[in-house]
């Protein structure tokens, strides 16, 4: 079925971050399905050595994003991918996986998919919406690691280029490195199942600016790639295949709502009092004393 065929559906959601973006969408999941291997124990020493070279390709890509973001004056994205990469750090983490995987005969992937998991649900079972959130967090670095673990360290690092037609972002999840991944792919708009607005990626999203709507239920299954798409960030909606009239409406409504930019006016060459006195205005910046 063709788009044009295809209705308008309009969805429902919480704003993230406010404004309007328009594109095409793109749909990014990270579902990769993870099988349990038994190695024999010939094999564990270079299973060890695979799980920690992907951690180190995670860490370098990490650090990528942090020298981007510190480049652009994103101190809010700086600070909360520092933190990520001192979860990265954690050496109890990292020595459990290389422990299970000497003691149980696993392969990396499988291993890492049962810490994290163990890890996420104790976080989980509290119910608190900060511990909800850093769950997210460890279910994006176990993601991750997994990702490099299946891929060519040239496929991990490759970044992503702005397409030549707008894109919106569709995700089921609210990852800090889908956010990042939003941000690289000049994203003009992202829209999420996930409710957790208390999560380190929906305060990225506001540092870059992308107008975003979480708690969308549905939408991956609602939408399709290249469908047409407006994320309102004012209210919190997501239209799917809009009409050319809602289009116009929205178009309207954003350049109702973008502030425009106003130079101050310049001094004037010289600054004289009434009776054309002339005032000669000084200030010492050399020295703040």
């Amino acid at each position: 079925m063709t788009e044009q065929k295809r209705k308008e559906s309009k969805l429902s959601g919480v704003t993230i971050c406010p404004g309007i973006g328009f594109g095409k969408a793109q749909i990014l999941d990270r579902e990769l399905p993870v099988v349990r291997i038994s190695l024999p124990p010939s094999q564990v020493e270079r299973e060890q050595k695979r799980y920690r070279r992907a951690v180190k390709m995670v860490g370098s890509h990490l650090d990528q994003h942090v020298k981007e973001a510190h480049s652009a004056s994103w101190l809010s994205a700086t600070q909360i991918l520092k933190v990520h990469r001192a979860i990265l750090d954690d050496r109890h983490f990292h020595d459990a996986i290389t422990e299970r995987i000497a003691a149980r005969g696993e392969n990396a992937e499988w291993a890492i998919s049962e810490e994290a998991g163990s890890m996420i649900s104790r976080l989980e079972v509290t119910r608190d919406p900060y511990f909800q959130a850093r769950a997210e967090d460890i279910r994006d670095l176990a993601g991750n690691i997994l990702q490099a673990l299946t891929g060519s360290p040239t496929e991990y690092k490759r970044g992503l280029s702005c397409p030549k037609e707008a894109t919106v972002i569709f995700t089921g999840n609210l990852y800090p490195s889908t956010a990042v991944q939003a941000r690289r792919y000049c994203a003009r708009g992202f829209a999420t199942e996930s409710r957790l607005l208390a999560s380190h990626a929906a305060i990225l999203l506001k540092g870059f600016s992308i107008p975003a709507v979480a708690a969308v239920p549905g939408l991956r299954r609602a939408a399709r790639d290249g469908d047409r798409v407006i994320v309102d960030g004012y209210n919190g909606k997501v239209i799917l295949r809009p009409t050319a009239a809602t289009r116009k409406e929205y178009q309207a409504l954003r350049k109702s709502l973008e502030i425009p930019v106003v130079s101050p006016p310049l001094p004037p060459v010289e600054s004289t009092t009434r009776d054309e006195t002339v005032i000669h205005l000084a200030a010492n910046i050399e020295n703040p004393e």
